[in-house]
């Protein structure tokens, strides 16, 4: 099998010997055609029959290690501590037959208390230990370690999660000093052909280097805010979250899984990266605005029968109740062409142009109707159907709460009052869960920050002063039931032996 930096050699050799050929005069009639048994013992010239003999000149094609060399240290293995192993997860090892492979390709660790795996990779960004990865791999991670190409294991936490675009970013608890870190490009420079680099841990295997081109840009595989990145180098179970550099050593993506790949790599683009990471860092997610309005491409006949000669935009079709388009006059049939004079050329654009915006922002439409264009101010409501999005409440954030059996269990609760139900999107009444702390039963139960407690043992909870005495009423015996709910999810139960 050919290495990347043979198959240059060959496909330079190629070229080359294309070039010696086309160079050369084309055969007169009656003329020897090279490689041939020439009709005439003697050619021309002795000067022409060395150069008919010689074969091309090697080109010799730069060495790529220089620059691999100095991206390595960048990129880090990042391992996934889910909690507990329970007598289920055995008993689907059992049945799986093959243990020795989990999801993303990784050898548990023998003998462990804990489900562990190297899941995947990430980059190191920034000057503060900020590592960025994908979100759907440590999504319900109860800790987190960073291995450095170094050979350092650190502790990290998570500090920004977005699940539509399948984005993370960790921080090292205690950054050494003098960390590499990488650099963002500008994924909008990147055309079909342009040559990249993915590093990540390919079944496990770290540090692993694959070199490709970019297969296509803004690809769309059906979800909201899809606008990936398609490259042929290697992208495997373990490289999610790794980065893909161009050939100045920047990021250019970073790496996400799509389940029906084979042989083709999607990365989440760098120019949407930089866009959301100040979202992440500061904020801890965020929270998407939203028009309420129903959407559908464009095409060109379409373009004609509205008065949009382009073919280009967004057309309304509808509207989701109590939609903040409608309320601002927008209409069935409008074509969205343009946001705060942005043109729009199609409606994943509007879409993902729009989430950038938070909830009661105000931008300004630029829509036809019956042919003429006209502007209208909207300001936008909040999306909370995602999940994995929104502000993130930090493990280990101090908890305002009762200081009680909760507090004994790893739980830091608060009231569910109006200001973090409108910060968080959250509904209803309840306890928030505020903080967990690491290896308390509470962690090992399945509690994570951001979740609100809404009936513990089939009682109905309206704060954490409830929270504490169903609590209190559950000690010392079975485990009791306790119902929780997400931001933007579907109520979920959980077991908690009280003690």
């Amino acid at each position: 099998m050919l290495t990347f930096r043979s198959r240059h050699r060959v496909t330079a050799a190629l070229v080359a010997l294309g070039a010696t050929l086309a160079c050369r005069e084309p055969p007169s009639a009656g003329a020897a055609v090279p490689g041939a048994v020439p009709e005439v013992s003697e050619p021309r010239g002795t000067e022409e029959a060395r150069a008919l003999r010689a074969p091309p000149a090697a080109v010799e094609v730069p060495s790529l290690a220089p620059l691999v060399e100095r991206i390595l240290p960048t990129v880090v293995s990042i391992e996934v501590n889910e909690g507990p192993a329970t007598d289920a997860d055995e008993d689907e090892d059992e049945k799986d037959g093959d243990a020795s492979m989990l999801p993303e390709g990784h050898p548990p660790v023998p003998g462990g208390a804990h489900r562990t795996e190297h899941a995947g990779a990430g980059v190191l960004v920034g000057g503060r230990g900020l590592v960025l990865t994908s979100f759907h791999f440590i999504r319900d991670a109860a800790s987190l370690v960073v291995h450095l190409a170094s050979g350092s294991t650190l502790e990290a936490d998570l500090v920004g999660r977005d699940g539509p675009t399948d984005l993370a970013l960790l921080r090292i608890r205690h950054p050494p000093r003098n960390l590499s870190t990488a650099r963002l490009g500008d994924s909008r420079s990147l055309h079909p052909g342009d040559w990249v680099l993915a590093v990540g841990n390919p079944f496990g295997l770290a540090s692993s280097v694959s070199l490709g081109v970019v297969s296509a840009v803004d690809r769309q595989l059906g979800g909201p805010y899809d606008g990936f990145l398609q490259t042929d180098a290697a992208i495997n179970p373990g490289s999610s979250g790794g980065p893909l550099f161009d050939l100045q050593g920047r990021v250019v993506g970073i790496a996400t899984a799509y389940p029906r790949a084979a042989g083709v790599g999607f990365a989440i683009p760098s120019a949407l990266v930089s866009q959301l990471l100040p979202h992440l860092e500061h904020e801890g997610g965020l929270t998407r605005g939203a028009l309420g309005a129903l959407l559908q491409e464009m095409t060109p006949a379409l373009g004609r029968a509205l008065g949009v000669p382009s073919g280009e935009g967004a057309l309304v079709s509808g509207f989701t109740p109590g939609s903040a388009a409608e309320r601002a006059g927008v209409r069935r049939d409008d074509v969205v062409v343009a946001l705060d004079g942005q043109p729009v050329g199609s409606r994943s654009e509007l879409i993902r142009v729009v989430a950038l915006h938070p909830p009661a922002s105000e931008v300004r439409l630029t829509l036809v109707r019956d042919g003429n264009a006209r502007d209208i101010q909207v300001t936008l409501g909040a999306r909370t159907d995602l999940d994995g999005t929104g502000p993130l409440v930090r493990a280990g954030a101090v908890a305002r709460s009762t200081g009680g059996i909760s507090a004994s269990l790893g739980l830091g609760l608060e009231d569910l009052t109006p200001r973090l139900a409108h910060r968080f999107q959250l509904r209803g009444r309840g306890a928030v869960v505020v903080s967990v702390s690491p290896g308390s039963a509470a962690e090992a139960a399945g509690f994570s920050p951001g979740a609100v407690l809404t009936e513990i043992g089939g009682r109905t909870l309206h704060g954490a002063a409830d929270a504490e005495v169903a609590l209190r009423s559950a000690r010392g015996g079975p485990a009791v039931l306790i119902r929780i709910t997400k931001p933007g999810g579907a109520p979920e139960l959980r077991a908690l032996t009280v003690r």
